[in-house]
């Protein structure tokens, strides 16, 4: 009797192929980083703030795509920033983590506060020597793609945890 035998062989070469493939070409099966909903739930939980999101966005120039990450928040009325070097930190790291679109753009952080709020000089507090203003918006500082990767290592990075720091780093102004 002639059976026909079913290429197991065969399945089991293209099987592992694909799986080589896929590593080779940097598609990996561990997921790193949060989502751009899960990074703005992590800035709306920082006590004080009146609003917080984090935005990944993609438009082209000419043929070429263009990732924007951006972390905005604005702190509530009568609260002031007690530490900022920790709060803009902590902002650049959740941007950094956002994993929707891998940045081709610098990492933009915006702070809205009552009070007057320099970002760059709380960025370069915080150790971000790539820190650097945008025209004729002295509440956003923008940080180099270049120092982030050094700093936080491949996008996107670990999602950070809020430190005690973070969780005080906004504190209600005193009453009159």
């Amino acid at each position: 009797m002639n059976r026909k035998r079913t290429p197991r062989g065969a399945v089991t070469v293209v099987a592992l192929a694909s799986v080589i493939a896929l590593t080779l070409s940097g598609c990996v099966f561990i997921h790193r980083g949060q989502s751009e909903h899960d990074a703005s739930k992590h800035i709306k939980s920082i006590p004080g703030l009146a609003s917080g999101e984090v935005f990944v966005s993609n438009s082209y120039d000419g043929f070429q795509k263009v990732t924007g990450t951006a972390a905005l928040i604005t702190v509530k009325p009568n609260y002031t920033v007690k530490d900022p070097a920790a709060l803009v930190d902590y902002l650049i790291r959740v941007a950094w983590s956002a994993n929707q679109s891998k940045p081709t753009e610098d990492i933009l952080v915006t702070v809205e506060s009552s009070s007057s709020f320099d970002s760059v000089t709380a960025a370069k507090s915080a150790g971000w020597s790539s820190a650097y203003s945008l025209p004729n918006d002295p509440t956003a500082v923008s940080i180099d793609l270049s120092e982030l990767k050094k700093r936080l290592g491949d996008w996107p990075g670990k999602v950070p945890a809020p430190s005690s720091a973070v969780a005080a780093a906004i504190v209600s102004a005193p009453s009159q």
